[in-house]
Order: C-alpha cells, then sequence, then structure tokens
C-alpha cells in the first residue's frame, strides 16, 4: 500500500525530501509488523514505534493507534517512486497491548 500524507494523498519520492510523514489508513497497527520502502531502503519498525533501518536524521516515529508517522529515509527517494508500506493492523479494533494476554496458558480454552 502507498503512504498517505497528512493530506490523505498517496506519497512518492521527488528527489529533493527525504523527510515524509501522514497517516496510515487502517489502525490499531500491530506492533513490530511495519515496513516501509522507498524502492531501494527498507525501514521497519521496533515494535514500539521507532523506525529503524536506513533512516536519516529525523522523528522516525510511529504511533500504532493514531497511525501517525514521521519517516527520514537516509538516501533521498527517486522523484516519482512510490513510498510503500506493509504492516498489519487489528481490524477487530482492540488496542495492540490486549494481544499479551492472547498467549498466556491461563487464557487458553479447551
Amino acid at each position: 500500500m502507498i503512504l498517505l500524507d497528512r493530506d490523505g494523498k498517496p506519497v512518492y519520492g521527488n528527489g529533493k525530501a527525504a523527510t515524509f510523514l501522514g497517516y496510515i489508513a487502517n489502525i490499531p497497527i500491530r506492533p513490530a509488523t511495519v515496513v516501509i520502502f522507498d524502492g531501494s531502503d527498507r525501514i521497519t519498525d521496533d515494535g514500539n514505534g521507532k523506525l529503524v533501518g536506513a533512516v536519516g536524521r529525523g522523528i522516525n516515529r510511529i504511533d500504532y493507534v493514531t497511525g501517525m508517522y514521521c519517516v527520514t529515509f537516509a538516501d533521498t527517494p527517486v522523484d516519482g517512486t512510490p513510498i510503500t508500506c506493509d504492516y498489519e493492523y487489528d481490524s477487530m479494533g482492540r488496542k495492540s497491548d490486549d494481544y499479551a494476554d492472547d498467549f498466556k496458558p491461563e487464557k487458553a480454552k479447551v
């Protein structure tokens, strides 16, 4: 899926800007599932909201609840290249911290 900017428009490299911010459409986002790609550089989330990998100096964060992101690539994306994002989200609307209890033995149903 192509990332969206703050105005809901698809994000493309322009050969000048390395920093992008906006919102990911489907929320809440499952931690440690985000992969942002500009055709050559791959950026992932660390499960705590920090974007890591081929990042430059900047905020480099994602909010799993709101879907807001701010990412700075180490190298400026090529003009016309779509900035894409793969991720998992919870379509049932649970908060991300609700997942921790799903795999505890006392919660298992027999």
